[in-house]
């Protein structure tokens, strides 16, 4: 009697014969499987080849167009630089996909990007902070409404900007601390920047009494304010009586610095105030009350010159 397939030789419905077993069983599908992923990776060189020749010219292409961008972008040196990364990194993306189709021919254009759409906005959802950082970063590279260099107050920090990155702006205190400002927040709040125009204005109040002769006082001080060189003189500088009280009349004295800088604002100001005080005291004139000190003052009042100091341009 002819043994039936799959059974023992006895008859029985025992177990399967160790050579069945061998040919149907995990190791021999296991050993397909990687035969036929050889075949393919075999029969895809080809393509592969083309592709990565493909991926090498968009490479080469992405190089010679940011060199281009940072040439011709009219903008510093440090945002000519972050453009010409964005031009190379939209070349090499374009090219990542061409090479793809190439690779994988059953892949089309329009399936790549129905997924990359999806895979966006899903990416977009998770990393909208990130985003929108990076957003106002370029615009405002793009704006320039402060540079490097320029002292600037962003709510509650205050500093010269070191850089201007992508995600964040960097500024370093007047103590030596580094903050980054994510550009969301610059983009989108109030920043006072002092360094924005070529002059800046400074400067102090003083008390004198009525003994004293309030109006011989601030004929003193103007002469003295017109012949000191740490100050400009165009705008002229100005002493006007800005209080009149009991204990006498309060004289402020406004003039013009540059730079702007705020360090350069109180050495200039701490020597005005010594020449000041130096010139009344040679013409026994007497002092009263306190010393007010303004380094950066608000907006120019009526007594001002008209028009002012011309802004910076915001072209380099």
């Amino acid at each position: 009697m002819t043994p039936t397939p799959g059974l023992s030789s006895s008859g029985s419905p025992g177990s399967l014969e160790p050579a069945a077993f061998a040919a149907s069983g995990p190791v021999a599908v296991a050993w397909q499987r990687t035969q036929d992923i050889g075949l393919s990776l075999v029969a895809a060189l080809p393509a592969l080849g083309v592709a990565l020749v493909v991926y090498g010219l968009f490479w080469l292409g992405g190089a010679l167009l940011r060199a281009a961008v940072v040439r011709r972008a009219g903008q510093p040196e440090h945002v000519a630089r972050i453009f010409g990364r964005l031009a190379r990194w939209a070349v090499l993306t374009l090219g990542l996909l061409v090479a793809v189709t190439v690779t994988f021919p059953s892949l089309t254009a329009q399936s790549l990007l129905s997924t990359l759409g999806i895979g966006g906005v899903a990416i977009g959802f998770a990393f909208r902070d990130i985003f929108t950082n990076l957003l106002s970063g370029l615009i405002l590279l793009v704006t320039q409404p402060f540079r490097i260099g320029d002292q600037i107050v962003a709510g509650s920090a205050k500093g010269t900007v070191e850089d201007i990155q992508m995600r964040a702006t960097v500024i370093r205190t007047a103590d030596n601390r580094r903050i980054l400002i994510p550009n969301a927040e610059l983009f989108t709040g109030r920043v006072q920047v002092n360094t924005a125009y070529p002059l800046a204005r400074a400067g102090f109040s003083f008390l004198v009494p009525h003994a004293s002769g309030p109006q011989r006082a601030s004929g003193v001080t103007l002469r003295t304010l017109q012949c000191l060189d740490m100050i400009e003189q165009v705008p002229p500088p100005s002493v006007i009586a800005t209080e009149l009280n009991g204990d006498g009349v309060t004289l402020s004295v406004r003039y013009w610095v540059q730079p702007p800088a705020r360090r350069e604002l109180a050495l200039t100001t701490s020597a005005v105030i010594l020449a000041v005080h130096r010139a009344l005291e040679q013409e026994d004139i007497a002092l009263g009350g306190s010393l007010a000190v303004e380094l950066q003052p608000p907006a120019a009042s009526p007594a001002d010159p008209a028009g002012g100091p011309e802004p910076r341009s915001s072209q380099p």
